[in-house]
């Protein structure tokens, strides 16, 4: 997911939007999938399920996750230093 929640940051730059929806079959596991995720349902019709979430959520989700990255490869780097002195 956290690879989606990125491409949708960038979808988001072109063409701004103050919820992401999704749309999906209404089968449990997808539901426990995108709610595990944040997503709240919207709307049901038939047998699809209509899903939001706040795009700021989306945002921050991916910022969050961009400076754990920065932080663990700046941690894996003075390991890696360490261990060649």
């Amino acid at each position: 997911m956290n690879l989606v929640f990125s491409k949708i940051k960038d979808v988001h730059a072109i063409f701004p939007s103050v919820v992401t929806h999704i749309d999906c079959k209404n089968d449990i596991h997808l539901r426990e999938y995108y709610e595990k995720f944040g997503f709240k349902l919207f709307k049901k019709t038939n047998d699809e399920l209509i899903y939001l979430l706040p795009s700021n959520i989306i945002f921050d989700a991916v910022s969050e996750k961009q400076s754990l990255y920065n932080s663990l490869d700046e941690y894996t780097i003075m390991i890696h230093l360490s261990l060649k002195v």
